[in-house]
């Protein structure tokens, strides 16, 4: 059902990541992770983030880790408790990459937030701005990811061009 159905596979992760199979299973835990991810599950996204930051399951990969915290972050409206969680770890992963790696990083956030925006990529899971019951607080939660995207950008500009050590 996994390959299919990305939802399944977000539960299949935190089954495995909880033991709930006998003891947990990071690995298994991070390949359903992945996939769901790769199938536009917003679910998947950040447990994804902390495995790949953590090195959890398999190596650490920090640009990947950055990319699907940044996707997360997108999506989420930075004033609830979920959206000061990623921004938090946003902050911790980008601080680790280097001007080309997150310009690099950035030009696949923007594309692949264009594609949803025109509808050609459809969100297995509705990301959390999407569920809020008000539109109008859904409509100010993505103004200001959009606010806080920019200003990321800039500082993280501003830190390289002074030559701040990654």
């Amino acid at each position: 059902a996994c390959r299919r159905e990305s939802n399944a596979c977000c539960e299949l992760g935190l089954a495995f990541e909880s033991g709930y199979f006998g003891s947990p299973d990071y690995v298994e835990a991070r390949v359903y992770f992945q996939r769901g991810a790769q199938m536009n599950d917003s679910m998947c996204w950040r447990p994804l983030a902390v495995y790949l930051e953590e090195g959890k399951g398999g190596p650490a990969d920090p640009i990947g880790a950055y990319h699907w915290a940044s996707l997360d972050a997108q999506f989420v409206d930075p004033r609830s408790v979920a959206g000061t969680e990623i921004w938090t770890l946003r902050e911790r992963l980008a601080i680790r990459l280097g001007a080309p790696e997150l310009r690099g990083a950035w030009k696949r956030i923007d594309a692949f937030v264009a594609e949803v925006a025109a509808g050609r990529v459809v969100l297995d899971s509705p990301p959390f701005l999407e569920g809020a019951i008000d539109p109008k607080l859904a409509q100010e939660g993505r103004r200001l990811a959009r606010e806080r995207e920019v200003g990321h950008r800039a500082r993280l500009d501003r830190r390289r061009l002074v030559g701040v050590p990654k």
